[in-house]
């Protein structure tokens, strides 16, 4: 458990430093492996619901990206934590993540879906917008997603985009 509280607080300790430089112009660029940086969040996320909620991960094709990898898994992170608080607000029962690394036109392409109902129509096209969220909480601010999109099309000249599944909201990532 303390080589798990280490590697947590190394994150966020690193998130921290990001986020401080998030606009600076003179970032460095990495070459990081989809899966691994995928990997990373979700044992800095989930050993507390390792048995609340089911992860399936399908690894089709592991493409490296040249980019920011702390800021990629903040993307990452937002959006599994968005699912678990809608599996929490919602009471699903059987709550289950699915994460699949793929390709596409040599691009990596991840798309993260959950069971946990979708988002509701009107809010669909506000999601990635800035101060805009579904959560009645006012410990929201609004801010994930949009700085989720900010990282993915503005730092790392991607796309991040969502759809509702007959079961939840599905959301595609490609760099």
């Amino acid at each position: 458990h303390i080589v798990e509280i280490e590697n947590t607080t190394n994150f966020l300790s690193q998130t921290i430093t990001d986020f401080s430089t998030f606009f600076s112009p003179d970032k460095e660029k990495n070459i990081f492996s989809t899966h691994q940086a995928i990997t990373e969040c979700l044992h800095i996320l989930f050993p507390k619901f390792i048995h609340k909620v089911n992860i399936d991960i399908n690894v089709v094709e592991d493409i490296e990206i040249n980019g920011y990898i702390t800021q990629y898994q903040q993307a990452i992170l937002t959006i599994l934590i968005n699912a678990l608080d809608m599996f929490e607000v919602r009471n699903i029962e059987l709550p289950t993540i699915h994460i699949e690394v793929s390709s596409n036109n040599g691009k990596s392409k991840v798309t993260i879906s959950d069971n946990a109902q979708g988002i509701n129509k009107e809010c669909l096209d506000k999601i990635f917008e800035a101060y805009f969220s579904t959560k009645k909480s006012k410990k929201n601010s609004g801010l994930g997603l949009y700085i989720s999109k900010m990282i993915i099309e503005q730092n790392m000249n991607g796309t991040i985009g969502v759809q509702n599944t007959e079961d939840g909201a599905k959301f595609t990532i490609l760099i």
